[in-house]
C-alpha cells in the first residue's frame, strides 16, 4: 500500500485538534516529525516530548491504511 503525501507550507496552519507530518528545516537540523498547531500558543508542538519546535516549513496530513 502506498500514500502520496500533499505537503502544505507551514504559512497554512491544519487544525488544532489533529496530528499531522511534519517537516523542520532550520540551520542545525532537517527532519520530519508527528506534531500539531496550537491556535492559542501560536506554535507548533511535538507529539513526543509535547516541547514546542522551530523551524516547521510545511505539513501533512497522513491517513495512514484504510
Amino acid at each position: 500500500m502506498t500514500e502520496t503525501l500533499n505537503w502544505t507550507p507551514a504559512a497554512t496552519k491544519p487544525d488544532a485538534d489533529i496530528s499531522v507530518l511534519c517537516w523542520r528545516d532550520d540551520a542545525e537540523v532537517c527532519e520530519w516529525f508527528a506534531g500539531w498547531w496550537d491556535d492559542q500558543a501560536g506554535a507548533w508542538f511535538d507529539c513526543a516530548s509535547g516541547g514546542i519546535v522551530e523551524g516547521v516549513t510545511h505539513w501533512a496530513d497522513v491517513r495512514g491504511p484504510k
